[in-house]
């Protein structure tokens, strides 16, 4: 079965989040130099869009609570909540840990597709 552009996404952030918790000087390195570590650690030649960069920052304090604010989406102020968007946010509660992987997934697509 193939996986999807999303499933290869979640797969390899998973893949870099366990090697960083696993590895003090890949976590290290990935925060000093991201597009280098990432390029040894796939073995492969990626490339970030031009006119962006990668920024990566250590969050593995377990005694913070972090929150990271997206670029402003295109269709802002145009954007309205379904239902089901309502209800998930009304049953949230603070142990919720919420991360939208559609940003993730948009932000790193293309650097995805130049790895595969």
């Amino acid at each position: 079965m193939a996986l999807t552009e999303q499933q290869k996404a979640q797969y390899f952030l998973t893949s870099i989040y366990k090697k960083a918790w696993e590895d003090s000087v890949f976590k290290k390195n990935l925060i000093k130099n991201p597009l280098e570590t990432l390029n040894t650690f796939t073995g492969k030649e990626g490339k970030i869009p031009e006119g962006k960069i990668l920024v990566v920052e250590d969050q593995t304090n377990p005694n913070h609570i972090y929150l990271n604010i997206p670029a402003k989406p295109n269709n802002y102020g145009n954007t309205e909540l379904s239902d089901n968007q309502l209800e998930d946010i009304s049953g949230a509660s603070d142990s919720v840990t919420a991360i939208d992987w559609n940003y993730v997934v948009q932000g790193i697509k293309s650097v995805v597709r130049s790895w595969s």
